[in-house]
């Protein structure tokens, strides 16, 4: 409270003055207790601040940081007939160019939802399934009304998609949770056994098998089982298939033949799928180093971090990934390996690999229980939608639909979605015993998904 002092000053006036002097006195004596009262009354209000409102900034940001761009390093080409083997690297890191403007950092927000463009209906029943009796992680792969898939049980399925029967299933020696590959008439896929395998896509005869760490697999528990696994996805490009290996290594194989062009030794081990563009192929490691390699040579061009589990995407010139290091996803340019924007996912991990439909990009999340579109040229997250659950699998889209699986290994089901692209609301959920963690496939009007109770499901998609 404000303190109030007022000093008050009385002269001494003629006798003759008295009277009219009393009845002024009166007046005057009123009045300031009527001003006193008033200052008083006013004195015993709260103080109240006034500040401006602040204007809505376009995204929140935090201070620049270093982005490092790495310079390439030259290595021989192999001749026929030889191997070549490429080792990490210390690269220089050129000096930080000055920017105007800070890279953007950006976070989960509850942005309001545009009106629904469909309506919500009931989850269709499954069109038909198949049942292996373990645990599919393997995310399916579509050719000639064949759909193939790997299993727990350690075998490689081909099921034929008409009649909905086996046509032929190969045994490893060990989990198969990657996701086949098929080129020129061959299925590629990797085994926990630590074998890339070559297979006849009509037989399912073995072509050839190239050991890309057998004997350095790294034990597993039954608990590690639940959360993650341990080899890469291989992908075909231009005859070579591109793998990477828990034996810390990525290694470029001929696919015709299965003979070593180029190993290129890693940090550690490397679970995620490559992805090869513009003569470069682009991997991350366990500890979330994401390497450009030459494609022919396996020369590293530049190495950052923030890619681990999750695969890379290439689009537009642009590197998109995740990471369970980092607890973010990135943006960095293909060429140099600037880091454009980072969007961060607080502490929850980033196990699903992102995906960029007209001008979208869909990614799952861990912790979060969330699938999230975001703008992939700024980072600005365009709606979120809760899952309830881990949404480790990577989404796809179809028709304006994105698609995606949920799972929690303590609960006994867990949500399979179709969600409009557009605005982010739910169109239907499908309840799977035991969760999905399978990316799913969508050909011909259906989605095919592989689930955590031992079915391949195949789903009427959404209208």
């Amino acid at each position: 409270m404000n303190s109030i002092m007022i000093t008050t000053c009385v002269t001494a006036q003629p006798s003759s003055l008295r009277a009219p002097f009393a009845q002024q006195s009166r007046f005057w004596l009123t009045f300031c207790s009527l001003v006193l009262i008033t200052l008083l009354v006013s004195a015993c209000q709260p103080t109240v601040a006034v500040t401006e409102t602040p204007t809505t900034a376009a995204s929140p940001t935090v201070s620049p940081t270093d982005s490092p761009t790495a310079l390439p390093t030259s290595s021989p080409v192999p001749t026929a007939g030889s191997m070549l083997v490429v080792s990490p690297v210390d690269l220089p890191t050129p000096a930080t160019t000055p920017s105007t403007a800070p890279l953007p950092t950006l976070s989960p927000t509850d942005l309001p939802t545009a009106a629904a463009t469909r309506t919500m209906i009931p989850a269709p029943d499954p069109a038909w399934t198949y049942d292996v009796g373990t645990a599919i992680w393997s995310s399916p792969t579509i050719s000639e009304n064949v759909i193939y898939f790997g299993s727990d049980d350690g075998n490689l399925y081909a099921v034929d998609m008409v009649t909905k029967m086996l046509r032929w299933k190969f045994t490893t020696g060990g989990l198969v949770r990657s996701h086949p590959a098929i080129w020129n008439g061959i299925v590629y896929f990797s085994s926990d056994d630590g074998f890339l395998y070559g297979l006849d896509a009509d037989s399912g005869s073995e072509q050839w098998r190239a050991d890309i760490g057998s004997t350095d697999m790294p034990s597993r528990g039954n608990l590690i089982s639940q959360w993650d696994y341990q080899q890469s996805s291989p992908v075909v490009a231009d005859g070579i298939v591109y793998v990477g290996s828990a034996a810390k290594a990525v290694y470029a194989i001929d696919a015709a033949t299965g003979s070593q062009i180029w190993k290129f030794d890693t940090v550690t081990w490397v679970r995620d799928t490559p992805a090869v563009a513009g003569g470069k192929v682009f991997i991350g490691d366990r500890l979330a180093n994401l390497y450009a390699l030459d494609a022919a040579t396996g020369a590293e061009k530049w190495r950052v971090q923030g890619c681990d589990i999750p695969s890379p995407l290439v689009v537009d010139g642009n590197v998109y990934c995740g990471s369970r290091s980092t607890t973010d996803l990135r943006a960095w340019d293909a060429g140099t390996g600037e880091l454009l924007w980072t969007f961060s996912f607080q502490s929850s991990w980033v196990d699903s690999s992102p995906r960029i439909e007209d001008g979208t990009l869909y990614i799952g999340s861990s912790d979060l229980y969330a699938l999230f579109a975001i703008d992939p040229k700024t980072g600005a997250q365009k709606w979120k939608f809760s899952t309830d659950a881990f949404a480790w699998c990577t989404p796809a889209i179809s028709n304006g639909v994105v698609y995606i699986g949920s799972y929690l290994p303590w609960e006994a089901v867990s949500d399979f979605y179709a969600v409009d692209a557009e605005t982010g609301e739910q169109i239907w959920a499908l309840s799977v015993p035991q969760g999905v963690v399978s990316s799913p496939a969508v050909m011909d009007g259906f989605v095919y998904f592989g689930g955590m109770d031992g079915k391949l499901y195949a789903v009427s998609a959404a209208p």
